[in-house]
């Protein structure tokens, strides 16, 4: 009996958002893909200048050059699993879950590791080394690593704010180890502040300096310890000098696209 496809994608795309909480913290571009495969993004050009008790008339015409934001949508797909008794499966989404749960999770991942990998940056100016004099083993490459500290995100908070980057919408991500570096700094009334914004549902732990910090993650980012620090690609053989990294930004300045999404079945 032939598969009914649709009812098979509805549960990968919505384990993908589940387990990848920061997909929902972003431009949502679904609607900019073009034949599933591209995204192309109008994007205005600089604001328009303005005069206090302009004296000058007529003003000055200017022409505003707008730029096309255009990127190509990366495929993932997973290996083929063998499903007997096809209808018995569709009937219960549990027992869709359970056959497809390794091939789910491991879509979800991957996803999510290449989107904050996409995210990630790259100019010096955006990349903060963690201050703290205590240090901790490294949990990429060897050695001991400088712990995050509260002042360091602060000093975040304080960097986009001079940028004049949108304080509502502004959300982090860390890896297991930092989270549990930063949290432990925390007293009692502070850790109070911070996990009274805690949001299941959302996947969002707590609140701290205007950021939402979401549930941490495995892995977030690794970066080179080079004197600009260059991210790598998920996946990346790890060297000694290796550093791990989080992800800060604002919900508006990061963008993600879902295109097509197709199951295949013989």
């Amino acid at each position: 009996m032939a598969l009914q496809k649709e009812i098979w994608i509805a549960d990968v795309v919505g384990n993908l958002f589940k387990a990848n909480p920061h997909l929902g913290y972003a431009m949502n571009a679904d609607g900019f893909v073009l034949a599933g495969k591209v995204v192309h993004i109008p994007n205005a050009g600089n604001k328009p200048n303005v005069e206090k008790n302009r004296t000058k008339y007529p003003a000055t015409i200017v022409k505003r050059n707008d730029i096309d934001i255009y990127f190509v949508l990366d495929e993932f797909t997973s290996d083929p699993v063998k499903i007997d008794n096809a209808e018995k499966y569709e009937l219960s989404y549990d027992l869709r879950n359970s056959l497809l749960g390794e091939s789910k999770a491991a879509i979800a991942e991957m996803v999510g590791d290449w989107m904050l990998r996409n995210w990630a940056p790259t100019a010096s100016a955006c990349i903060k080394r963690t201050t703290g004099t205590t240090t901790v083993t490294a949990h990429y490459g060897s050695g001991t690593r400088k712990i995050i500290l509260l002042d360091d995100v602060k000093g975040i908070q304080k960097l986009m704010n001079s940028w004049s980057i949108p304080q509502e919408g502004r959300v982090a991500a860390l890896d297991a180890e930092m989270m549990d570096q930063l949290t432990s700094q925390l007293n009692a009334s502070q850790y109070r502040d911070f996990s009274a914004a805690y949001d299941f549902k959302n996947g969002i732990l707590g609140r701290l300096y205007g950021f939402d910090f979401l549930d941490p993650r495995a892995t977030v980012l690794k970066y080179s310890n080079a004197s600009t620090p260059v991210p790598f690609d998920p996946g990346a053989a790890d060297n000694s000098t290796d550093n791990g990294g989080g992800l800060f930004w604002q919900r508006d300045l990061v963008v993600r696209a879902m295109g097509n999404n197709e199951m295949f079945s013989n």
